[in-house]
This record gives structure tokens, sequence and C-alpha cells, in this order.
């Protein structure tokens, strides 16, 4: 099996050179994005601009939620689950019946 051998260290090659060349680009896209951030704090010091960063609130953000959550169901949406897109997925399902509506 010469042949499967060559091919699978090509393959392995290749993977490496892949995944040196990704962990590369993701330094330079801190980097690039650190500079970017730190070009627009000069700029906006410059121009006598203040940004306050305010750290999220956890209730606020349930708050949030609970009233998204309110809201659908007030127009008719009932069905809070994440789409399932394998075969035979929930997405197909009536979530006021249960019928599945893809094999009806």
């Amino acid at each position: 099996m010469p042949h499967t051998n060559i091919t699978t260290r090509i393959m392995q090659s290749r993977i490496n050179g892949l995944v040196a060349e990704n962990a590369e680009l993701k330094r330079q896209n801190q980097e690039y994005s650190a500079r970017v951030f730190s070009l627009e704090a000069h700029l906006d010091e410059a121009r006598g601009i203040v940004r306050e960063i305010t750290p999220p609130s956890p209730e606020a953000f349930a708050a949030l939620c609970a009233d998204m959550a309110a809201e659908d169901e007030a127009n008719g949406i009932f069905d809070h689950r994440e789409p399932d897109y394998g075969l035979g997925g929930g997405e197909w399902i009536d979530p006021t019946t249960g019928a599945d509506t893809w094999h009806s």
C-alpha cells in the first residue's frame, strides 16, 4: 500500500500547513483588531468623544428575553425550540398540535 501511505503523508502535510496558516491568520486578525481599536480610541480622544463602556446586566438581559417570549406568545408564535435540520427535523412539527406537517 505505498500509494496510500504517500497520499496520507501528503494530506497530513497539507493539513499541518493549513493549521499553521490558520493560526497565523488568527494572530494577524487579533493584531489588526487591536490596532483598529487603538486607532478608534485615539481618534475619539482627538475629537473629544468619550465612550463609556457599560457591562451588560444579567437581570436586564433576562427581562428582555422574557419580554420577547411574551411578545412571541401574544403574536401566536409558541415554538421556542431551535430548528432541527436533520432528517425528520423538528422544524416541520406544528408547535400547537404536535403534528408532523412535512409528512402529512
